[in-house]
């Protein structure tokens, strides 16, 4: 079963308990996400004003955890009931409390490719320097110059389970204001039982830390 499906299979669908939300590090501590998330009425307002960006009302509860470690980054994702969206939280790990950056995602669309179909062309998105879309040009968020920069491995919990997701993924980004950033992820992850490939891709926006309410 694909990590897509694993996540939000309703059989397991629930909270993560309280002991593993302690083994979060402490600046995530300190931003208390612990059940469920919601953003501002404003932000929200904005951001609905982006065409391909809908989403059920929030808040909503987190489903999952996933973690995983690129160079010195550690990116901690929120997977939520709605099944859409996911906030997804980075840090520098030598600078945690000046380096958060916050990214609302939203899934757009995902495929399932026989292994004749993952093309050189397919591929690409993951060794690109640039995504472009409608025009919009968007810049390759992990360094190229870093050896193995695309992780490879995502760790996630919940309540009932604890388990390990091997895919490819890159996330690009564009700044849309001063503040605010849009992002889009992509990623191919291969099936555990088969020779067939889940492609995934999301759009994103920046959210500040003052636009977020957590609990």
């Amino acid at each position: 079963m694909s990590w897509f499906s694993n996540l939000f299979k309703s059989s397991s669908a629930t909270e993560a308990t309280d002991s593993q939300k302690d083994n979060l590090p402490p600046i995530l501590k300190k931003l208390r996400i612990k059940n469920t998330v919601s953003i501002t009425a404003s932000c929200e307002a904005e951001l609905k004003g982006f065409r391909e960006f809908t989403y059920s009302p929030l808040p909503q509860r987190i489903f999952s955890i996933g973690s995983l470690s690129i160079a010195q980054q550690t990116v901690y994702r929120y997977y939520l009931w709605d099944d859409e969206t996911w906030l997804q939280v980075s840090y520098d790990k030598n600078a945690p409390e000046k380096s958060i950056e916050i990214i609302l995602f939203y899934w757009l669309r995902s495929k399932t490719l026989t292994s004749s179909e993952l093309t050189d062309e397919v591929k690409l998105p993951l060794s690109k320097q640039q995504w472009e879309h409608q025009g919009k040009v968007f810049e390759r968020c992990w360094n190229t110059a870093i050896k193995n920069d695309i992780p490879t491995v995502e760790h996630v919990v919940n309540k009932d389970e604890s388990y390990s997701v091997h895919f490819e993924q890159m996330i690009f980004s564009r700044k849309l204001t001063p503040a605010r950033k849009e992002y889009w992820f992509y990623s191919l992850e291969k099936g555990e039982t088969d020779n067939t490939y889940l492609q995934m891709i999301a759009q994103g926006f920046s959210l500040d830390l003052a636009e977020l309410c957590v609990n």
